[in-house]
């Protein structure tokens, strides 16, 4: 298809007409085509900027530098349409599938425009599903870095505007891992300060529980903004430290200046006693998960053996507030725990044992009846 012929197909009024015109016309290597490009410029079309999309990724490898940034350059122009924007979104978060881009799919496409993206997406775009946090995971595993830095510091601008409005998941939250992992201390530092600057306790929950699992590759900086931000005197402040109490290895550092210990080695009488009931309540449901929208943030079950053995102690126990929550919670998993713990309920109280039993298990599974037969 020579120029004239291709400029009176992107005259077309029917959209579908010139996309497919350009996707024709770029699937061969050109340099010469300025006129094409200005013309595309103002087409701002989605189903145009997919068929650019698409051949920039297919052909990314036989282009010359030139070429990919003139193409790099109309998409970004064309993103900063809403419509636009959104269209990009949901193919630049499948750039590592092989079936869309092939086995060696070129990660600039998602660090050049997805900046671009991010800045006119709409707020009811969700990152819910989890391939945004995943597609950036794959670029860092490809190779990429600071590159990433515009992407992170949006993605992080994006994710504070949200939360002012809406609840945000584990998945729309998971950015503090990637950048651990693709940033130096001075990119992240503005990033991560911007992060625990939110007011949103589920959103301060998620970050905390990622710097934790990132604290030896932290920075001193870094790690005492943990610290100053758990000693706040905030009205979830319990909720904060609760990660602390939960996660697998609590840094000895924060346990310290929080309970005066280095370790949770305690029994679960000890622990109650070392902590305020709010404390100790705070951090149970955190472990477990529940209400939501604790699970919904993922810090729950961190396999932390002080609270696995205070799950089968209270449990055991009819005296405390939480002995039908920590039944219920050994209800997910029914096996030797359970009823190691119903075993142990003095007679009086196993009438409550079996409301739990009824109101929790619906199923009819086999491990009822097995229960039922231990009263």
């Amino acid at each position: 298809m020579g120029l004239k012929t291709l400029m009176r197909f992107l005259a077309a009024d029917q959209a579908v007409i010139r996309a497919e015109a350009a996707r024709i016309w770029f699937r061969i290597p050109r340099n010469d085509d300025d006129v094409v490009i200005a013309k595309l410029m103002d087409d701002a079309v989605p189903s145009i900027a997919v068929a650019l999309l698409k051949q920039l990724g297919r052909h990314w490898s036989s282009m010359s530098n030139l070429r990919r940034t003139a193409l790099l350059d109309l998409l970004a122009n064309q993103a900063k349409s809403p419509a636009i924007a959104s269209v990009l979104f949901v193919r630049l978060v499948i750039i590592d599938r092989v079936e869309h881009f092939g086995e060696n799919p070129p990660y600039e496409l998602l660090t050049s425009l997805m900046p671009h993206v991010l800045q006119s997406l709409p707020a009811s775009i969700s990152f819910i599903d989890g391939r945004f946090a995943n597609v950036v995971e794959e670029a860092i595993r490809s190779g990429c870095r600071e590159e990433l830095l515009p992407l992170l510091r949006l993605w992080s601008e994006t994710i504070v505007k949200r939360l002012k409005s809406s609840q945000l998941s584990e998945f729309e939250l998971a950015i503090v891992d990637l950048l651990v992992e693709a940033l130096s201390v001075e990119s992240r530092g503005p990033i991560i300060e911007q992060l625990l600057s939110v007011n949103d306790t589920g959103a301060l929950m998620v970050f905390i529980s990622w710097l934790i699992k990132y604290w030896d590759e932290l920075a001193d900086v870094e790690r005492s903004a943990v610290l100053q931000k758990l000693l706040e005197p905030r009205g979830d402040q319990r909720w904060l430290r609760a990660v602390v109490l939960t996660s697998n290895a609590p840094p000895p550092t924060l346990l310290h200046a929080l309970v005066g210990r280095d370790k949770l080695d305690l029994t679960t009488a000890e622990g109650r006693h070392l902590l305020s009931e709010q404390q100790f309540d705070a951090a149970f449901y955190t472990y477990i998960g529940w209400p939501q929208p604790l699970w919904w943030y993922a810090t729950h079950h961190k396999g932390t053996k002080f609270w696995i053995k205070a799950v089968n102690d209270l449990a055991s126990d009819p005296a405390n507030p939480l002995f039908e929550v920590a039944l219920a919670e050994l209800m997910r998993n029914p096996g030797a725990d359970l009823l190691a713990a119903i075993q142990t309920v003095p007679d009086a109280a196993l009438n409550r044992v079996f409301d739990s039993l009824a109101a929790h298990s619906r199923s009819g599974k086999l491990y009822e009846r097995d229960l039922v037969s231990s009263f």
